[in-house]
């Protein structure tokens, strides 16, 4: 679009799909199971961070919430730190001004594509299976998704290794609330959907800051591979939580049953 209508209007066609998704929001979501008010008083704010801390902690009890957590930073972590240099890279494997801009686009947006597509299929196969091998597999495959942007020197390569990205973060994203619904704390499902989505958040803030400083150092590549490193402690952790027991090729064969 940027190169049709420019990149300045761009802004006023995302405010309008946000107040269109607004509007759509405000008159036509009905909201079920509707929690009843609660009429305690409101605490002070000595007790509100003692209560914020005792939270915490209870949650904290159960090892595989932080390993989720850790998921979903990733997530955000990996996707927002390229951001700050991703059509740099991509331009230098283009080597062309003509369509740049489109190219530029089509290597953010790919991976959304694929997410749409595969999301549905792989959280079905996690019904099937069970989400803690989906996760697993999904988490092992970005990794592999990661070394091989890092290393392609092509962009037709590049683009096939952003769609299959998308393809394993499809696995992740039902596979992680999933298991967030199975294990959190009785009655403390969404104070710890509330701090998944802090993770989340952090992985925005703190993504394109550390990516945009380490790329001086340790160059673009660098920082995608270090982004796939990530992601593989990330299943290691998992897998010792999970299927201390198993090995991979047990793992594997379980999938391939279901």
């Amino acid at each position: 679009m940027g190169q049709w209508i420019g990149f300045y209007k761009i802004l006023y066609v995302s405010s309008a799909m946000l107040l269109i998704s607004g509007v759509l929001i405000l008159f036509f979501l009905i909201e079920l199971n509707k929690p009843e008010p609660n009429n305690l008083p409101l605490s002070t704010s000595k007790n509100s961070r003692f209560n914020f801390l005792s939270e915490l902690r209870e949650i904290a009890k159960k090892p595989l919430i932080g390993a989720l957590f850790m998921v979903g930073f990733l997530i955000q972590f990996s996707t927002m730190s390229t951001s700050p240099f991703l059509a740099t890279y991509v331009e230098s494997m283009w080597n062309n001004d003509i369509f740049l801009t489109t190219i530029i686009g089509l290597s953010v947006s790919i991976s959304g594509f694929s997410i749409i597509i595969f999301s549905p299929i792989l959280g079905r196969k996690a019904d099937q299976v069970g989400p803690e091998i989906i996760l697993f597999i999904s988490l092992l495959g970005n990794f592999i998704c990661y070394v091989a942007q890092a290393l392609v020197s092509s962009i037709w390569l590049f683009l096939i290794a952003r769609f299959l990205m998308g393809v394993f973060i499809g696995g992740l994203l039902p596979s992680v609330v999933s298991l967030i619904r199975k294990h959190a704390p009785e009655k403390m499902e969404s104070l710890t959907f509330g701090y998944y989505h802090s993770a989340l958040f952090l992985g925005n803030l703190i993504g394109p800051l550390l990516g945009g400083y380490l790329s001086g150092i340790i160059h673009i590549k660098g920082v995608i591979f270090l982004a796939g490193l990530l992601f593989l402690a990330n299943s290691l952790i998992l897998k010792t939580h999970l299927f201390k027991q198993e090995s991979y090729v047990s793992l594997l064969m379980r999938v391939k049953k279901g």
